[in-house]
């Protein structure tokens, strides 16, 4: 009965450990190159003067990769594609922001639409605040 109980447990844990994302991992390393890209984008805040105006700011987005890459820079909310590059370690575009909710940027394979089943390499989202929140009410000038 010990032994069925230790073998029980080599069993499971075995099992766990393949089921786990760490074992799938390290078999789909040996079979594909890594490249990791990293995207930087800056500045990554913008603050409107109060709640519901759109912000206005100019955005830097930088990118490297450690193979030459094919990527598109995808507005995620309007799935707009803003920039593609074709076999480039690295890519840099200034983007015109304006809007009123927080924007998310991707870096996609040149080959999949974000309208289908996006294949998001790499994002980083520009979050919107602002100073004051909107007022209902107008303010009218009074003399007495």
């Amino acid at each position: 009965m010990y032994f069925n109980c230790k073998r029980i447990a080599v069993v499971v844990g075995l099992f766990a450990f393949i089921k786990s994302g760490d074992a799938q991992e390290q078999l789909g390393k040996e079979s594909m190159p890594v490249n990791d890209i990293e995207m930087i984008v800056q500045p990554n805040k913008c603050v409107a003067l109060t709640q519901g105006r759109r912000c206005y700011a100019q955005v830097n987005i930088t990118w490297q990769s450690e193979i030459p890459t094919t990527v598109c820079l995808i507005e995620s909310n309007t799935s707009l594609k803003l920039n593609c590059w074709e076999q480039k370690r690295q890519g840099q575009f200034t983007y015109e922001m304006a809007s009123a909710e927080d924007v998310t940027l991707s870096l996609m394979p040149l080959g999949s639409s974000p309208a289908e089943e996006p294949l998001v390499i790499t994002s980083a989202t520009i979050e919107v605040s602002w100073l004051y929140e909107g007022s209902a009410r107008k303010r009218r000038w009074r003399l007495f």
